[in-house]
């Protein structure tokens, strides 16, 4: 359900083919400005985490999102596919940053991904996760909502 708040912008739940639980944050527009003032300028964008408690941080970063149109693609695919040469300093430790407070909030591990749309950042209230196969392409989709 879209929450709209300082905290995030949406959070949605569901699980997995393989039963594990996966929650999507579309993160605040606050943590939007600030991830987008340290990144490269191929990465700005939109931002959020999926997190859960079930599976591993391996397994999210692999993992997935496409909600109202919009892709979005694991941290580490994101930086390739966009050409943003590799992450250092400000942009490293605020990734880090990122997902260790959706961890916080959320508890079991996170991964940050990302959509190069900033419009991908507003409110939504499904969404289809999965495996991620690069290029915007989603393998073994659930919802969550």
């Amino acid at each position: 359900m879209p929450v709209g708040s300082n905290d995030r912008l949406a959070e949605l739940y569901g699980t997995t083919l393989k039963g594990n639980d996966i929650n999507f944050r579309i993160f605040s527009p606050n943590a939007q400005k600030e991830l987008n003032a340290v990144m490269p300028p191929q990465l700005n964008g939109a931002w959020g985490a999926l997190c859960s408690h079930a599976a591993t941080q391996e397994q999210l970063m692999e993992t997935g999102v496409n909600a109202n149109g919009h892709n979005w693609r694991p941290f580490q695919y994101a930086v390739t596919e966009s050409g943003a040469p590799p992450l250092s300093g400000d942009a490293k430790s605020k990734e880090y940053e990122a997902a260790s407070l959706a961890e916080l909030s959320h508890g079991g591990s996170c991964a940050v991904i990302q959509s190069p749309d900033t419009s991908a950042a507003t409110k939504t209230s499904v969404a289809s996760v999965g495996h991620y196969l690069g290029n915007s392409t989603l393998e073994a989709t659930v919802y969550v909502r």
